[in-house]
């Protein structure tokens, strides 16, 4: 990312709190939905975000490698789906996928997979997608649930074998 595009964006979402300030004094918008409408700027930001810093980590992963082509992957962040462009090597490797330990073909960021987990714990495997649709508009069903705690456990059972990770890596990355 550059800095010329993240000044766009910090522009971006000062005009949308502007916005929406101006909304809330001419009554446009009640109290009830202030909260959602922020949560709303700052979802959409934390998405643009993400996908910029990812596409700069990328640049930085393959720097100096031979490279086949870039490819887009839906990525499921704590701000919901995410579009990123990745390289991907000419060994067919996509490092970028490596690096924030995505997990299944949905690619479920680290953070995603943790708040599956906590919540499967609490829920259950068949209701912990309805909470996380709700309060974090992450879609996920049943089977998925089931698949992310039981590779957090997996994970979490080597980590009880093998001691804690090494400093940089978290609980929730993949090895």
């Amino acid at each position: 990312m550059n800095e010329e595009l993240l000044a766009k964006m910090v522009e971006r979402l000062g005009f949308e709190v502007k916005r929406s300030y101006e909304r809330v004094k001419k009554g446009r918008v009640s109290a009830a939905t202030v909260e959602g409408l922020v949560r709303g700027h700052l979802w959409h930001f934390g998405a643009q975000v993400t996908a910029s810093l990812w596409e700069a980590l990328d640049r930085r992963l393959v720097a100096g490698r031979t490279l086949q082509d870039r490819r887009t992957r839906t990525v499921v962040t704590l701000f919901g789906p995410v579009d990123v462009s990745r390289s991907r090597c000419r060994d067919g490797t996509y490092p970028l996928d490596e690096a924030p330990g995505l997990l299944g073909q949905h690619a479920w960021t680290a953070g995603v997979q943790e708040a599956v987990s906590l919540l499967s714990c609490e829920c259950g495997f068949e209701t912990a997608g309805d909470p996380l649709e709700r309060l974090l508009g992450v879609v996920i069903r049943a089977p998925s649930v089931q698949v992310v705690a039981q590779e957090a456990g997996r994970r979490a059972r080597q980590w009880g074998a093998s001691g804690p990770p090494a400093a940089g890596k978290t609980f929730n990355r993949l090895p």
